[in-house]
């Protein structure tokens, strides 16, 4: 069986996930925190579904010898998800604790 066509899909989707989950972190910006704890949700389960594309992909590609350009690839874009999902955890843990402070005020 052919794995090409579906490893190229997989890639492509490995790509995309960190691209869409930066829009979505700007766009953030200007949404309630209700939001952004969603968002963080999102993060998190997308970085878990790129790990299982990742190992999918280092298994489909075992025989193959592009393999190290693939693997680059991959992790730079886990790299950059786990980045995403550390920025987005910091960004709404501050929020909360300003939130948290603000009605506790008086």
């Amino acid at each position: 069986m052919s794995w090409q066509p579906l490893l190229i899909i997989t890639l492509s989707c490995l790509m995309l996930i960190p691209i869409l989950s930066l829009a979505l972190l700007i766009f953030s910006q200007w949404k309630h925190l209700q939001f952004k704890i969603t968002l963080q949700r999102y993060l998190h389960s997308s970085l878990i579904l790129m790990l299982a594309i990742g190992w999918f992909i280092e298994v489909g590609l075992a025989q193959h010898h592009d393999n190290k350009v693939n693997l680059i690839i991959t992790l730079c874009a886990l790299a950059s998800q786990l980045a995403l999902v550390i920025f987005a955890f910091i960004r709404v843990n501050k929020q909360q604790k300003m939130l948290y402070r603000a009605n506790n005020f008086l």
